[in-house]
C-alpha cells in the first residue's frame, strides 16, 4: 500500500518593515472607585496625670508662700491667676510667678438715658422683719433665733439673716457681721507645748447659705486635668488654751434699721442703722446732717461688695416654688378694627333626605253647615 506524502510548507519570509512614528497617547481612564479602609491601629500610650486646679482663694500674702504649681487659682484686684511657680513671689498682679488667668473688665461708661415717666405707685409691701432686740450669743438657744435677731459675740454684733441659724456668728453664713467692737487685749496664754501636727484631714462641708444674687458670667478658665489625691496628714496635738482676756467695754446697741430718708434724718438717734445705695451705716452724732457716704456723723458697718467670681454651679435641691405674686393691672382695651371683607358665600349643601311621613293626626270634630258653600267662582280672593 502505497503511502501519501504530506505537502510540504514553505514560508517566505518578506524584509522588516520600517520603524514608524508612535501614536498619540489615549484619553485617561475613569478613576476606580476608593479600596476599603485599612484596620484601626493600636490605641497610644496613656498620657502622665496632669496637675489640676484646687479650688479658687482670694489672694492672701501670709498663706501665698505655700500656694502649690498649678493647684490654686488665686483672685486679686478682680483679676483671676494660676500659681506657675514654688513658692510665689510678690503680688499676682506684677509677680512673674503667677499666670494671668481672667482680667478685671473696666467699668462701663455709657451716657445717662433719659428718666421715664415716674410709673404707678406699687401695692404695699408686706411688713419687714424689724430688730428683736440685743442678746449674747447662746449656742443652746440659738436654734431658736427668729429673723432679725441681733447677738454680740466675742465683741462683735451680729444680726441673723436664716431663721434657726447654725454654727457660731464669727464663721457661719446664717449671720451677718453689723458692728465690730474690739474689746481690750487679754493677757498672753502660755505657750502650747504639742508638736505641730501634719495637716489635718478636711472637714465636712459646711451648711448651704443663702443663694446670691447671680452675677456676670465670667470668662471661661482653661480646665487643668485632675491631679491625685493625697493622703490625709495626721491630726496635731491641741495646744493649752490661753487665759480669757478681759472683757471689752459694752457698745452702743442698735436701733433697728431704715432705709435713709433726709427728711427724717435730723430724727435719728445715735445707733440708729440705716442703708445707703447698697452700703450699711449707724448713726454716731445725733442728729446727723449730710448724707451717708460723706457725712461724719455716720459710721460705714458693710459697703456694698463688689460683684464676686462666679461661684461653681451648686447641686443642691431646688427650692420650693414661692408664691403666685398679685395679678396685675388691666391693660388699656385697644381700639376696635375696622370690619373685614364679607366672606365668598359657601357651596350650598346636597339636599338632605326625605324624612318618614308623620303620623295621621285625630279627625276633627264635624261642624255644623249653617249656609251651603258658595261656588268656587264666587269665592273672593283677598
Amino acid at each position: 500500500m502505497l503511502r501519501k506524502k504530506d505537502p510540504c510548507v514553505c514560508v517566505i519570509q518578506g524584509p522588516p518593515g520600517g520603524r514608524e512614528k508612535r501614536g498619540p497617547a489615549g484619553p485617561a481612564g475613569a478613576v476606580g472607585p476608593a479600596g476599603p479602609a485599612g484596620p484601626a491601629g493600636p490605641a497610644g500610650p496613656i498620657g502622665p496625670t496632669g496637675v489640676g486646679l484646687t479650688g479658687i482663694l482670694a489672694f492672701d500674702p501670709a498663706v501665698a508662700p505655700t500656694y502649690p504649681v498649678g493647684q490654686v487659682v488665686v483672685t486679686y484686684d478682680g483679676s483671676t491667676y494660676v500659681v506657675n511657680s514654688v513658692p510665689p513671689l510678690g503680688t499676682p498682679d506684677t509677680s512673674a510667678d503667677y499666670t494671668l488667668l481672667a482680667a478685671a473688665g473696666e467699668t462701663g461708661t455709657g451716657p445717662t438715658g433719659v428718666t421715664g415717666d415716674p410709673g404707678p405707685t406699687g401695692a404695699t409691701g408686706a411688713t419687714g422683719v424689724g430688730l428683736t432686740g440685743v442678746v449674747p450669743y447662746d449656742a443652746a438657744a440659738a436654734p431658736g433665733y427668729p429673723l432679725g435677731q441681733v447677738v454680740t459675740y466675742e465683741g462683735g454684733t451680729y444680726l441673723v439673716n436664716t431663721a434657726s441659724p447654725t454654727g457660731t456668728p464669727d464663721t457661719s453664713p446664717d449671720y451677718t457681721l453689723f458692728l465690730a467692737a474690739v474689746g481690750a487685749t487679754g493677757v498672753t496664754g502660755a505657750t502650747g507645748t504639742g508638736a505641730t501636727g501634719e495637716i489635718g484631714p478636711t472637714g465636712a462641708t459646711g451648711v448651704t447659705g443663702a443663694t446670691g444674687e447671680i452675677g456676670p458670667t465670667g470668662a471661661t478658665g482653661v480646665t487643668g486635668a485632675t491631679g491625685e489625691i493625697g493622703p490625709t496628714g495626721v491630726t496635731g496635738v491641741t495646744g493649752a488654751t490661753g487665759a480669757t482676756g478681759i472683757t471689752g467695754a459694752t457698745g452702743i446697741g442698735l436701733a433697728g434699721v431704715t432705709a435713709f430718708d433726709p427728711a427724717a434724718a435730723p430724727t435719728y438717734p445715735v445707733g440708729q442703722v440705716v442703708t445707703y445705695e447698697g452700703g450699711t451705716y449707724v448713726v454716731n452724732t445725733a442728729p446727723p446732717t449730710g448724707t451717708p457716704d460723706t457725712s461724719p456723723d455716720y459710721t460705714l458697718l458693710a459697703a456694698a461688695g463688689a460683684t464676686g467670681v462666679t461661684g461653681a454651679t451648686g447641686t443642691g435641691a431646688t427650692g420650693a416654688t414661692g408664691e403666685i405674686g398679685p395679678t396685675g393691672v388691666t391693660g388699656v382695651t385697644g381700639a376696635t378694627g375696622e370690619i373685614g371683607p364679607t366672606g365668598a358665600t359657601g357651596v350650598t349643601g346636597a339636599t338632605g333626605e326625605i324624612g318618614p311621613t308623620g303620623a295621621t293626626g285625630v279627625t276633627g270634630a264635624t261642624g255644623e253647615m249653617d249656609q251651603p258653600e258658595p261656588p268656587v267662582s264666587q269665592v273672593q280672593l283677598g
